[in-house]
């Protein structure tokens, strides 16, 4: 068996590739395979698949992938070690292994086998490393680093051949080692000294200088040790850079070379370009003495190299010829023509001043005119470039008047888009034209190309559009398809529309936070005025000034606690108003890249809203389960991608050409236009086979200043500022940055500072490639940098500035760097994003709170006291989002630390965790928890307030409702010192259901809730909480229209927040089976009771499928109402009480109707452990079930006085329906009642 990872995944047998499967499945092998016969986790192959997000099933999709792969490569090709997955590679088997062998061996051989070794272990690429596979944790370090070494065998490769005598046969490929990676010193270093042992020393030279521009003008820095060596070298010819055995110098062709012995040089390699020329040579004039007449021409050069060299040309001096501006010398650009007419303007401003200044010193008038044309130029590596586009330009120039600007022919078509020309008389036969003007700078747009195909998903997109107008309710449809494959084009189409208001959220893919707040700040609003008529169910619906004035709180209340439920209420009553006098779309861009309180907010807003007609459309690269409807883009017809890239080239291509693109670019529009753009750019066949290749290349020709911009404004994000580009950049930021919009790769964008102008990437892709064009080194430097930045910026969110120092030290940790200066990083880091994680919190999205505690976490040492404090918090907010098993490990590492006060708060966060899961409890170790706790965190009103809600939810568990209020009365009085208003909204609805389920009246029942409720008038999501036993109060004294109405407001609110509550809610069903009606009571139980399995989710499956036993017990379907009964006997805590009561009494129940033994029995049991609690509802039915079963067994006065009994503590509690019920069972049962 062979494995292959340098390049795209490979597995042969016997030479033959196997077909390894899905992506997913390659993506296991590929981890396993970066550390053979080495154990890898299951979670980290999870979070290598599906990152921070993996569905709930993940860790058995990772076992079938891993059972997948056995099938492939036998069965013991990879082994289970506890909790993860070992890869079993033999020596030899791994192309890797192979490669880092050679390179190892080759670095303790001499020249000449090193050289062997070293080409050996090149060979072994076949491209990228495990090209073609997403990872999305750590594994693509790794594959990092597999290049690094690459790179770095590569240049030991050179060094080699440099120690054998090499020179003129090294140069093409270490020029091509260079520009490939134009940071890395030691290949220029190398490229000098070939250059110089080839007899060209002037041009090892020109390579030192070209490098320290590039160092200074990009990264502010001097070049190092190593080349500043070389250059001195150079400079005094040492003896030293001579090969040490001349006779194994490379051998030169006999084509291209001349003999050494000759003692001719050999002729340097050269290109063909189209560059633009800019001629603005001086005229001579006898009227001045020479000296002096070289002081105005100096003046004269100088003025003219600074405005050339602004603009990206070059300065040249042809033989034989006068000083020229050359554009497109060292790279062809697509603006090379434009570059040189603006160039030409500013140079014909610059030099009048210049002629005025001669004229009033000197008393000379020396005429200032200018020549631009473009054509085709021969540059040789090192020496000027040759052709007759210098001529023709120096001819313009001749022939142009004072204070003209002459334009060839060729040039003028280039420019036409931009500048404006009157014609001129021929120059030496050939059509000329004389410069009128700049023309000002074209509005954006997404695409110049005209939009083609696409009928049918347009056609769809309408339909859709229209219905939801038609029917005046929200819809949600996404626009599905891989990148460039035209869903922003077709969602523009869409909105051509002028009858409908456009909202455009556009999704970061680091997770800014700021997707809300786009949304609100676009929706338009109109006032009372401009409203137009609307429907009736509008017009019937309130939305008087409280509710407004609540909408606008609730969306501008900066800083204040906001659960997610209220946030999303708000903005669903905000966008109504919007739609309901004319429709609305709300397009969310990227939205594979949506946080998860996004992707909530639409999920709730397709489920509640309605009376106003909106259209939310979702463009996404990625599926998503709950949006079913979906317009798919696939690739373009062959007859419309054809089109499409004769639109594009706009005749600039030949047929040949557009078939090219065509094939290559496979349907994708996007991919079409801008392959269209690399060959206008570049002007020739050799074009990378992939789009990444072809933005990169494209990245690659633009002029070093636009480059610089693009690649640094990569790392503030998908959207970035112009003050994080100024910080960045040192001069010429604002043109460079200019000519990027004008090249369409980059656009306008709303700012999230007020005092900014923002810009976005025109495709996602441009932002990516050119953040992987920079080194690591550089990438650190400016992640730290743009966090400083935006710490100056008002405004500014924590969790920005802690995502890019926490980029930075990841960066230069896998650079090798780990002292002082990165462990600052590190804190600064963890402080930030640790500062951030309870603003999360507080907007309801415990995920995203999670998260940030836990990079927090990451980023500090072991022993810094500041991290042991963190992890309570990061253990309750994984417990909060659903992840017990991680909250439990986290808290078990807190609590091992061992101080004190960290240990209490986590310990009371492990027993939460405990309670909830249904695992791993114990009621009495809980409250040996939470009295330790009580007295470890005095003065921590928050530690307080948790360690007394686990009081109250032991007493609670264990069915002690008055002793569970008053803990949670003790914790309500902490919550309110501490300021959380989350935590008092939800103690304060624990204590209405205290009220409603314990032995509080109900009258006095309902006066607390009323209290409860008024103070939580400003938080729809608690008021909802407490509705839920309020409907169960008013059912119980029969007031069942009433009760329903208190639900349906409560789970209006709930379920359209999607709570779990929503969905498992038993008040409801409660209230239904008090009416005498299980079926309804059993439709409600139902969902709630599968969701919960699917979950896994135990505590609240166990009393939701007694629940649902007892209505299917009374619709005598008593199979499966055993059936719940055993569900819920195998999921209920020993400690939870009322569940126990629960199912006991059903199944007592349904033995008695069975005539079978034990009924009895287990009425009895039932009633012993009601009566350990205080829950008189739960007492009351479990002596009524008791006495049900003892009537059924013959018992029939036993029965009566247990019925009695049962009817006695209804009354007390107030349960007049119940009361009743069980008075009727006595009447028809006993005369006397």
């Amino acid at each position: 068996m062979e494995l292959r990872i340098l390049g795209p995944l490979e597995a042969l047998a016997d030479g033959t590739a196997l077909d390894l499967g899905a992506a997913k499945q390659q993506v296991i092998l590929g981890v396993l395979l970066l550390h053979p016969n080495r154990v890898v986790s299951a979670g980290r192959l999870v979070d290598e698949v599906w990152g921070e997000a993996p569905p709930p099933s993940a860790a058995k999709v990772v076992q079938g992938y891993v059972s997948g792969l056995r099938r492939v490569l036998g069965g013991d090709a990879i082994v289970t070690r506890g909790r993860g997955y070992l890869a079993v590679v033999p020596p030899g088997a791994l192309d890797a292994e192979r490669f880092e062998r050679l390179a190892r061996e080759g670095r303790e051989a001499d020249p000449a086998a090193a050289a062997g070794l070293f080409r050996q272990a090149l060979s072994l690429w076949r491209g990228e490393a495990l090209a073609g596979l997403a990872f999305r944790s750590s594994a693509a370090g790794e594959v990092e680093r597999l290049t690094e070494q690459r790179i770095g065998v590569t240049e030991e490769l050179m060094e080699a051949e440099l120690a054998l005598g090499g020179g003129a046969a090294l140069v093409p490929g270490l020029r091509e080692l260079v520009a490939a990676h134009p940071y890395r010193e030691r290949p220029r270093a190398q490229l000098m000294l070939a250059l110089y042992r080839s007899g060209r020393q002037a041009e090892a030279l020109a390579v030192y200088r070209d490098t320290r521009r590039l160092l200074a003008a990009e990264l502010g820095l001097e070049p190092g040790p190593e080349l500043r060596r070389m250059e001195r070298l150079v400079l005094e010819q040492a003896e030293e850079l001579a090969p040490e055995r001349p006779s194994e110098r490379g051998h030169p062709s006999v084509s291209g070379l001349v003999s050494r012995e000759t003692g001719a040089p050999e002729s340097p390699p050269g290109t063909r370009r189209l560059v633009t020329v800019l001629a603005a040579t001086a005229a001579s004039t006898a009227a001045l003495d020479p000296e002096l007449l070289h002081h105005v021409l100096d003046t004269h050069a100088r003025t003219c190299a600074d405005v050339v060299t602004r603009h990206g040309g070059s300065v040249q001096r042809p033989p034989g010829r006068p000083m020229a501006g050359v554009f497109g010398l060292r790279e062809v650009r697509e603006d090379d023509a434009p570059r040189a007419v603006r160039a030409a303007v500013e140079l014909r401003d610059a030099l009048q001043e210049w002629q005025a200044d001669v004229r009033r010193d000197h008393g000379v008038t020396l005429p200032v005119r200018l020549g631009v044309e473009s054509g085709e130029a021969y540059v040789p590596d090192g020496s000027p470039a040759t052709g007759h586009v210098f001529d023709a330009a120096s001819l313009l120039q001749q022939a142009a008047p004072d204070g003209g600007i002459l334009l060839g022919d060729r040039t003028r078509a280039l420019v036409r888009a931009m500048a404006t020309a009157q014609p001129h008389e021929t120059v030496a036969g050939a059509p000329a034209w004389l410069l009128s003007g700049l023309r000002r700078e074209p509005s954006l747009r997404e695409s110049p190309v005209p939009f083609v195909g696409r009928h049918q998903e347009l056609h769809q997109l309408r339909q859709a559009l229209h219905e939801v107008v038609a029917r005046r309710d929200c819809r949600l449809v996404t626009v599905l398809g891989p990148p460039g494959i035209g869903k922003s084009r077709l969602t523009a189409r869409l909105l051509e529309e002028d009858t409908v208001s456009v909202v455009i959220v556009r999704c970061a893919s680091y997770g800014t936070g700021a997707e809300l707040a786009q949304l609100v700040k676009q929706v338009p609003v109109s006032s009372a005025e401009e409203r137009g008529p609307v429907s009736g169910e509008e017009e019937r619906r309130p939305v008087g000034g409280g509710e407004e004035e609540r909408v606008r709180r609730i969306l501008t209340s900066a800083g204040q606690p906001s659960q997610a439920d209220e946030t999303f209420w708000a903005v669903r009553r905000l966008l109504e108003r919007a739609a309901a006098h004319r429709p609305l779309i709300v397009v969310v861009d990227d939205a594979h890249h949506a946080p998860p309180e996004l992707l909530d907010l639409l999920d709730y807003l397709v489920a509640c809203s309605t009376g106003a007609p909106l259209l939310l459309l979702c463009l996404s690269r990625e599926r998503r389960g709950s949006w079913p409807e979906s317009v798919v883009l696939g690739p373009l017809a062959e007859p419309e991608a054809y089109k499409l890239a004769e639109n594009a080239a706009a005749g600039a291509l030949d047929q040949r050409a557009v078939e090219a693109v065509v094939r290559v670019a496979e349907g994708n529009p996007f991919f079409l236009e801008q392959l269209v753009a690399a060959r206008e750019e570049t002007g020739t066949d050799a074009l990378p086979m992939t789009v990444q290749a072809v933005l990169a290349a494209r990245i690659d020709h633009l002029g070093p200043a636009e480059r610089t911009v693009l690649q640094y404004a990569s790392v503030e994000g998908a959207t970035f500022h112009w003050g994080a580009v100024a910080a960045l950049v040192r001069d010429g930021a604002r043109a460079a940055l200019m000519s990027l919009v004008r090249k369409n790769l980059v656009m306008a964008d709303p700012p999230q500072f007020a005092d900014e102008d923002a810009f976005r990437f025109a495709h996602a892709l441009i932002g990516e490639v050119a953040y992987d064009s920079l080194p690591k080194r550089t990438r650190a430097d400016l992640h730290e940098r743009i966090a400083g930045w935006l710490t100056g910026k008002p405004g500014a969110q924590p969790a920005a500035i802690g995502h890019h120092l926490e980029a930075c030290v990841r960066l230069r940790g896998e650079l090798g760097l780990s002292g002082e200066r990165e462990r600052t990083l590190a804190r600064e880091a963890a402080a930030h994003l640790a500062a951030a994680a309870p603003a999360a919190l507080l907007r309801g999205d415990v995920t995203a709170g999670a998260l940030l505690w836990r990079r927090a976490v990451t980023l500090m040492p072991p022993d810094d006291p500041e991290r042991a404090a963190l992890l309570p918090r990061l253990g309750a907010a994984l417990y909060e989002a659903g992840r017990f098993e991680q909250a439990n490990e986290v808290l078990g590492e807190a609590i091992a630390l061992g101080e004190p006060r960290v240990a209490a708060l986590a310990e009371v966060e492990r027993e939460r965790v405990r309670l909830q899961a249904g695992t791993g409890w114990s009621l009495a170790d809980a409250r040996r928890v939470a009295d330790r706790a009580l007295r470890a965190l005095r003065g921590d009103d928050r530690g307080l307030c948790r360690a007394w809600c686990l009081r109250a939810s032991i007493d609670w568990t264990e069915g002690r409702a008055a002793a569970a209020d008053e803990s949670w009365r003790h914790a309500e009085r902490h919550a309110a010192l501490a300021g959380d208003d989350r935590e008092l909204y939800e103690i304060l609805g624990w204590r209405a259901s205290a009220a409603a389920f314990g032995p509080m009246p109900v009258d006095p029942a309902l006066a607390l809730c009323e209290r409860s409720r008024a103070r939580v008038a400003d938080s729809p999501a608690a008021m909802a909480v407490i509705l839920h036993p309020v409907g169960l109060l008013l059912a119980m004294r029969g007031e069942f229209a009433q009760a329903r109405e208190s639900l349906r407001e409560a789970d209006e609110i709930l379920g359209e927040l999607g709570r779990l509550q929503s969905a498992v809610s038993h008040h409801e069903a409660m209230i239904e089976l008090l009416a005498g009606r299980p079926a309804e009571a059993e439709s409600l139980l139902r969902a709630g009771y599968e969701r919960l399995s699917e979950l896994g989710e135990r505590t609240l499956l166990a009393t939701t499928a007694a629940m649902l036993a007892r209505a299917l017990h009374l619709r005598g379907r008593d199979e499966e109402a055993e059936h719940a009964c055993r569900v819920s006997a195998r999921n209920a805590g020993e400690e939870d009480l009322p569940t126990q009561v629960m199912w006991r009494g059903v199944q007592a129940g349904i033995l008695a109707a069975r005539g079978a033994a034990g009924a009895v029995d287990l009425a009895r049991e039932a009633v012993r452990l009601a009566q350990r609690t205080d829950l008189s509802p739960i007492i009351a039915d479990a002596l009524f079930d008791l006495a049900v079963v003892l009537y059924a067994s013959g018992a029939h006065e036993q029965a009566c006085t247990e019925a009695r009994r049962s009817r006695a503590l209804h009354e007390r509690k107030g349960n007049a329906v119940s009361a009743e019920h069980v008075r009727a069972w006595l009447e028809a049962r006993s005369p006397s009642e």
